[in-house]
């Protein structure tokens, strides 16, 4: 039998700021995978090679970014978390689909937001911390 982990693309996730529910534009949540490989040739003697991988820790972050209309619930949630990030107070976030849940951990604000006052207006956030969970 078919299950929705097999076969639903996952466009409509949850996305929770502290355990609430925020509303993000359709298409905008971003989840970069964390960690940063680099693949090397190695001599193994007689003209054969060999590869060896490193990995750059300092990649080894997790990374959630979405986009939010510009609202006034929006801006007030915005600076909230922009003074929480300037206090060294980090959120936890949660991306919840159907077929799968990422929780992370210990994140900051790390771009300066830019809420674009337009009729379609929207501000873009970048949190950075923890690898996360999957569920």
């Amino acid at each position: 039998m078919a299950t929705a982990e097999q076969f639903q693309i996952l466009s409509t996730p949850g996305v929770y700021v502290d355990g609430q529910l925020i509303k993000v534009v359709p298409n905008s949540v971003r989840m970069p995978e964390p960690g940063e490989r680099t693949v090397m040739a190695v001599s193994a003697g007689g003209g054969s090679v060999s590869h060896v991988v490193g990995v750059n820790a300092e990649a080894l972050k997790g990374s959630v970014s979405f986009s939010m209309y510009v609202t006034g619930e929006t801006i007030t949630a915005v600076e909230g978390w922009v003074a929480k990030s300037n206090r060294a107070e980090p959120v936890t976030i949660s991306v919840v689909s159907a077929a799968r849940t990422s929780s992370f951990e210990n994140m900051w604000l790390t771009e300066t937001p830019e809420f674009a006052h337009e009729a379609e207006g929207q501000v873009e956030l970048t949190f950075e911390g923890n690898v996360p969970a999957h569920a």
